[in-house]
């Protein structure tokens, strides 16, 4: 499924939406005082929060992980060509498996389950809707406690249930030869919320909010969520893209969805949670 953030171009037609969670996030963190040493950006993506965290935590280390080496590239170009950054030297970065420094800013590549850090070293883990790109969410919370500092902070987005249940709605009640699932892993809070606190989390604060999109064609629409990545649609079973259940697709959303002005909206359901490690860990 990785294969996806190898096509940049796909990925950036779900930018606008990605950057609006993000800032919303970052929002949250106003509340929040802490002076970190070290910050990590799991599931980094194109970059754009690692600079929006080192104008918050100036004096912070900051470190974006990803898989891709794509993505990491792009977050290489995006920070340099910051206007915060941009007259610093551009031999000092590094790309691969190995880090370089730049101005307390790295770029390392790796996965969420086994990441390439020394365990209580991270004051802050921040995530942008990257976890549901990965199934095994206890295994990845595990992951965080481990590398998290006594007292430190966990902060994450990721979409809920009622998200796309517009389309989910039809896919379901759709009869259909190809083996199709509902589009996204979704997720409930509740559920999330007890997964963190069975781990050693403390004090989860889980904020829900739902954004709606409004597309003024079905293929613009079906194009924006497989860009979104994760499962959605199963992207890699081409059974779905087939010409006769994509039309399918199209013609049940123009009927039912297409509003007066010919528009389609679709519900995006956004889980925020942020929690801390405990100052002490009981053996």
């Amino acid at each position: 499924m990785y294969k996806l953030f190898k096509q940049l171009k796909i990925c950036s037609k779900s930018l606008f939406l990605r950057r609006e969670i993000a800032l919303r996030m970052h929002e949250k963190l106003d509340l929040i005082k802490l002076k970190p040493k070290n910050i990590l950006d799991a599931g980094c993506g194109e970059g754009f929060d690692i600079f929006l965290l080192k104008k918050r935590f100036i004096n912070s280390n900051i470190i974006g992980l990803d898989k891709s080496i794509q993505m990491l590239k792009l977050s290489k170009k995006n920070i340099i060509n910051n206007s915060i950054l941009k007259k610093l030297p551009y031999h000092s970065f590094f790309i691969k498996n190995f880090l370089k420094k730049f101005f307390d800013i790295y770029l390392v590549t790796g996965n969420f389950l086994k990441s390439p850090f020394y365990s209580n070293i991270f004051n802050i883990i921040w995530c942008n809707l990257a976890i549901f790109w990965n199934p095994q969410l206890k295994k990845i919370f595990y992951e965080w406690f481990r590398l998290t500092k006594n007292n430190g902070l966990i902060i994450f987005s990721c979409f809920g249930l009622s998200t796309l249940k517009e389309l989910n709605s039809i896919i379901l009640k759709t009869k259909l030869k190809s083996n199709i699932s509902p589009l996204l892993p979704l997720m409930d809070m509740h559920n999330l919320g007890n997964i963190l606190i069975d781990i050693g989390f403390i004090d989860p604060i889980i904020d829900i909010e739902k954004i709606t999109i409004t597309y003024t064609s079905p293929e613009k629409m079906l194009k924006d969520i497989q860009s979104l990545g994760g499962n959605l649609f199963k992207i890699y079973n081409k059974n779905f893209f087939e010409k006769k259940f994509y039309h399918k697709m199209i013609k049940k959303l123009l009927i039912k969805y297409l509003n007066i002005n010919k528009k389609i909206s679709l519900t995006y359901e956004i889980i925020f949670i942020h929690a801390f490690k405990p100052k002490k860990i009981k053996k």
